[in-house]
Order: C-alpha cells, then sequence, then structure tokens
C-alpha cells in the first residue's frame, strides 16, 4: 500500500511561520474584586507565555505469561499539574491589585483620606477565569488565531523581576481542574471542553463573539 500524506501540500508553506502576540485576560471571581476580566498588559519579549504541563504516571507491571522479566500492562496518570509563568511588564492598577491578592481598602484618616492599603500576604491567590489569546499578525481578516480557555487557575505573585532595566510583576498561573456544563452557545462542541478548558482556533472576524461567549462560561453558580 503506498504512503499516503494528508499535507504534502502544505508542510513547508513559509505562511505557517508563526510569530504569535500574546494577550492574557483574567477575571477574579473574589466578589471583592471589581467586575470584568483584567488585562496584564504587554509582557518581556522573550516571554512566551506558555503552559508547564507536568504529567506523572505509574505503570501497571504483570509477571510475563511467558517467563522472563515482567510486562507493563499500562501506564497510568496518576496526576497532573499546568503552571504559567506570567511578567506584567506594564502593570496597571488592577493587575497591582491581582499581584497583591487583594482589592484595596481606601483610608479614612484625615490627611490620608485617598490612600489605600493592600494585604501583604506572599501565599494569597486568587480564583478566576483565565483566557489566553495567541494573536496572528496581518490584515487578512480569515487568518485564524488560538485562544486558549482555562475555567480555573489560582493566580498567585510571584515576587519582581527585570526586562531591559524595567521593573515587571511577576505571577504564577496554576490551573485547576473545574468540572461544569458548557454553555447553550458551545454545546456543539462540548466533547472538546474538560475539566482544564478548551482550545479554539478562530478567523479574525469571529474572535470577538468567542470571547463574548466565554466571557459567560463557568461563571460560579
Amino acid at each position: 500500500m503506498p504512503i499516503v500524506y494528508r499535507n504534502q501540500n502544505t508542510a513547508i508553506l513559509a505562511a505557517n511561520l508563526l510569530k504569535e502576540g500574546r494577550i492574557v485576560l483574567f477575571d477574579p471571581l473574589n466578589a471583592a474584586f471589581a467586575p470584568g476580566f483584567v488585562d496584564l498588559g504587554y509582557f518581556p519579549a522573550a516571554d512566551k507565555i506558555a503552559p508547564t504541563n507536568t504529567v506523572n504516571r505509574a505503570a501497571v507491571v504483570a509477571a510475563s505469561r511467558e517467563g522472563g522479566p515482567d510486562v507493563t500492562l499500562a501506564d497510568d496518570v496518576t496526576s497532573v499539574g499546568i503552571t504559567y509563568a506570567i511578567s506584567s511588564l506594564t502593570p496597571d492598577d488592577a493587575v497591582k491589585e491581582l499581584h497583591a491578592g487583594s482589592a484595596p481598602v481606601t483610608l479614612a484618616a484625615t490627611g490620608v483620606a485617598t490612600t489605600t492599603a493592600f494585604l501583604y500576604d506572599p501565599s494569597v491567590s486568587v480564583s478566576g477565569r483565565m483566557i489566553i489569546v495567541r494573536k496572528r499578525p496581518g490584515s487578512d481578516t480569515a487568518r485564524r488565531h488560538r485562544v486558549v480557555f482555562h475555567p480555573r487557575v489560582d493566580l498567585s505573585p510571584n515576587g519582581t523581576g527585570d526586562a531591559n532595566g524595567k521593573d515587571t510583576l511577576i505571577f504564577l498561573a496554576t490551573v485547576r481542574a473545574y468540572a461544569y456544563t458548557v454553555g447553550a452557545e458551545f454545546s456543539a462542541a462540548a466533547a472538546a471542553f474538560g475539566q482544564y478548558g478548551a482550545q479554539f482556533e478562530v478567523p479574525d472576524t469571529e474572535l470577538t463573539p468567542l470571547l463574548d461567549f466565554l466571557a459567560g462560561e463557568a461563571l460560579p453558580v
């Protein structure tokens, strides 16, 4: 039987070369924060905003039926970890609140009436929903962007950094398993949604509607 290639005409096209943009949106579910997604801004040029996936497995080993060495029947997944390291190069007040892990409280005393105070706790984390948009450059409305949606993420402060002499706020985003029933807009693609979320390829003309639909997903009951 001759070998059949599915992509022999497209595998080496220069148009496949990617230089994607990165946009990270986080919606804190704590009612103490103002409602809405927070744009984490610009990131240092060297940052890829890619997940670090850790999958631990345990082998199921049986004695060989024919004698000799034991045989491995399966490798069961025992745990999964998904994390992102995110450095915000242009943190505004909303991003600074997330890095503090708490919404600000305004002092009322005379002389400091507009001063705000934040909780100081390095162990704090903020639970929320996260959307990552990987945009392809250009003006072609048919170009396809990639979008990742995580229904639950714990966003934790992870210190500060330096990028070309500019201070950055560093976050550690830990993706959590979360099971829920998808909304009507995604019912036809429910099988693509797992406990860690879903990823999409979306033409430029449909990016905004997709983000609008995701904004209604996995809200607290």
